[in-house]
């Protein structure tokens, strides 16, 4: 995401490299997509996200007022 509206950073853990800490040999997801497409269709389209998402999912914080 990029414009004068989404706050730069990273959301949800740094991931780790180790080797016990991966997922079949990657990184592990730490954030929901679904969180994400809601805060993006909501906060930034201003639609409805739950029929689109199917539910109700924590959004983050990314996108300014």
């Amino acid at each position: 995401m990029f414009g004068d509206k989404v706050k730069g950073g990273l959301y949800g853990e740094y991931p780790s490299l180790e080797a016990d800490k991966l997922l079949d040999g990657d990184l592990h997801f730490n954030n929901d997509f679904r969180g994400l497409y809601a805060t993006i269709l909501e906060d930034w389209f201003g639609l409805d996200a739950q029929p689109i998402v199917n539910g109700s999912f924590e959004k983050m914080d990314f996108i300014a007022k």
